[in-house]
This record gives structure tokens, C-alpha cells and sequence, in this order.
């Protein structure tokens, strides 16, 4: 009588870590997520007990701690001497505007408008980028491009004009966020035109150089500085002051770049729009900031304006997408 055995199927070795890699991924992605949610909410708590110039030193001096700690500094030192002159220049051009200005300009703009408006207005990047590309980069951009721009303009119009029931009023806070925006974007051409092959830690290195400079320099000549901005701190900020560097900015670096290892580029792109959503809720849940009709339903065209983006993507290849978003992805992007 022949004998009946059981076998299981051997299953290939590396299953197991692209299984653990794909979750790890994911993991870093809800943390992304959630730490992309907290940045606007963050922000404005302590825009009322620290400086534009303070808050920009703490948010991108984190980024240039994880950059150290993940990737040393004489090898990034090594990387950044063996440029070019000129990608020397626009190293240090991009660090100034996306590390200095656009942030500064940010910071001002949340002192003036509601978390929830800086987290939506923030978005008007992408239609600036779409532009640039086309007018700077000569790049052709076809209609469905062009269709994802119109619907995230009309959903930044949307809550603009608080629903289309009233004129063109705008607060001066959602101005400057929209102008940081702009900058940024055009930091993001910069980056796509003139440094597509530089190492995208280098470049968030040159950011938070930028801002380490520039802080240290009005430390010099001016007695208000983040120490007695500290000093004279509410306790009950502390935490939230600690939250903002780790949760929000070290770790939602760190997060992020995790999950663009071990996702794919399309998938983080796509997932990164839950950040808005995200936003939105935390503001009304932890600031008590009330939810507008119109936030609510601009906010969703607005979502899906960034997905139908990311979807037909704006990028000539994968690898030139996770060049850009890894180099930029520093603030908001």
C-alpha cells in the first residue's frame, strides 16, 4: 500500500522581508501621516510664544539632525565638496528660499490665519509646480494634469471665498501661506531643473545650513533670541514644544523617508494626502478650531486634486518623482 505524506510548499527565503519590509513601510507611512497631520496644529500653538525666525531654526535643524544621523557628516561633506561650482550655487540658492524664506514666510502667514486654512492653503504648491514645470521647464503637461490643477484651484477657491458666498477677501495670513507655497514650488523647480542628480540629503543639509546660518547671525545683533524665548516659556507648552520637534518634524522625517525606501513612490504620494484630512480634524479635535462647510468641502475637492495628480503623475519617470519628494518633502510637499 503506498504510503501517504504530507508536504508543505517551501516558500522562497526573501518572502518574509519583503512581507516585514512592505509592513514596516506601511507603519512609517501612518506615522508620516500622522506626523504631517500635527505640523499646522503644532505650529500655531507656539506661533504665540515663539518667533517665525525660532520656529523655523527648531523645524529645520531637525531635518538636518536626522540627515546627520542617518547618513554621517563627513560623507555629506564629501558629497556637497564634489559638486559642481554652479550646484554649489544653486545648493546654497535653494537652501536660502525653501530653507529660510518660504518657511519664515509659512510661520508669519500661521500667525495670522487658523491651522486649518495653513494646512489647505499649503496645497496651492502643487498648482505652482504644474505651472513652473510648463513655463520654466518647457515640460509638456497634458490635460489630465491640467483638469488635476483646476480641481485643486477650485477647491483653494473654494475656501477662499468661504463657499463662493462672499467677494474675493482674503486674510492676510492665507496670502502669505499661498506665497510660501509659490516658493516653495519654485524651490522645487530648482531642484527638478538644476540638482536632479545631487543627492537629496544633501539638499535638505543645505536647508537646514541655511536657516542654522541665518539664525545665528540674528543671534548676533539682535538680544531676542530662542534662549529667552525658552525661559520665559508657559510649561504648559514644553511638551508641545517637544512634540513639534520630535513627532512633527525628526520623526515625521525619519518616517517618511523610511516608507519611500520600502514603498513604492506612487503609493507614499498617494497616501501623503491623508496628511490634509488629517490636519483638518486634529485642529478642531486639539485647538477647538470649528470646522467651516466650506473647509469641509474644499477640502475634499482638494484631496482629490492631489491624488488625481499623483495618480497621473507630473514627473518624467519613478525615480526623478522620489528624487524630487525625498529632496523637498522637508516641509510639506
Amino acid at each position: 500500500m503506498k504510503s501517504l505524506t504530507l508536504t508543505l510548499p517551501l516558500l522562497p527565503r526573501h518572502t518574509y522581508r519583503v512581507n516585514s519590509g512592505i509592513a514596516a513601510g506601511s507603519l512609517a507611512m501612518v506615522i508620516n501621516v500622522i506626523s504631517s497631520s500635527t505640523f499646522p496644529v503644532f505650529g500655531k500653538q507656539l506661533a504665540g510664544s515663539f518667533s517665525p525666525l525660532s520656529l523655523l531654526f527648531v523645524g529645520e535643524i531637525m531635518g538636518g539632525i536626522f540627515v546627520l544621523l542617518s547618513f554621517g557628516f563627513l560623507p555629506l561633506l564629501k558629497i556637497v565638496w564634489s559638486l559642481k561650482h554652479t550646484q554649489k550655487i544653486y545648493l546654497a540658492i535653494g537652501g536660502v528660499i525653501t530653507g529660510i524664506v518660504a518657511p519664515y514666510m509659512w510661520y508669519m502667514g500661521l500667525l495670522q490665519t487658523t491651522a486649518i486654512n495653513a494646512g489647505l492653503f499649503s496645497r496651492s504648491e502643487a498648482i505652482f509646480l504644474i505651472l513652473f514645470s510648463a513655463l520654466f521647464l518647457k515640460e509638456s503637461i497634458g490635460k489630465k494634469q491640467y483638469l488635476s490643477l483646476i480641481v485643486i484651484l477650485f477647491g483653494v477657491m473654494f475656501v477662499a471665498l468661504k463657499g463662493f458666498t462672499v467677494g474675493f477677501t482674503m486674510q492676510m495670513g492665507d496670502v502669505l501661506i499661498i506665497v510660501s507655497s509659490c516658493l516653495y514650488a519654485i524651490g522645487g523647480i530648482i531642484v527638478k531643473k538644476l540638482l536632479n542628480d545631487v543627492h537629496p540629503e544633501a539638499i535638505i543639509f543645505a536647508r537646514a545650513f541655511s536657516a542654522t546660518v541665518l539664525f545665528i547671525l540674528c543671534t548676533m545683533f539682535y538680544t531676542h533670541t530662542l534662549g529667552s524665548e525658552l525661559r520665559n516659556i508657559d510649561p504648559s507648552l514644553i511638551t508641545v514644544l517637544l512634540c513639534y520637534g520630535f513627532l512633527t518634524r525628526f520623526l515625521g522625517i525619519y518616517s517618511f523617508h523610511e516608507a519611500i525606501d520600502k514603498l513604492k513612490v506612487s503609493t507614499v504620494s498617494m497616501m501623503g494626502t491623508l496628511s490634509i484630512v488629517g490636519s483638518i480634524f486634529f485642529a478642531a479635535a486639539y485647538l477647538g478650531e470649528y470646522i467651516h462647510w466650506y473647509q469641509t468641502v474644499g477640502g475634499a475637492v482638494i484631496v482629490i486634486g492631489v491624488m488625481m495628480m499623483q495618480y497621473f503623475g507630473i514627473h518624467a519617470t519613478s525615480d526623478v518623482h522620489k528624487h524630487h519628494i525625498r529632496s523637498h518633502h522637508n516641509n510639506h510637499f
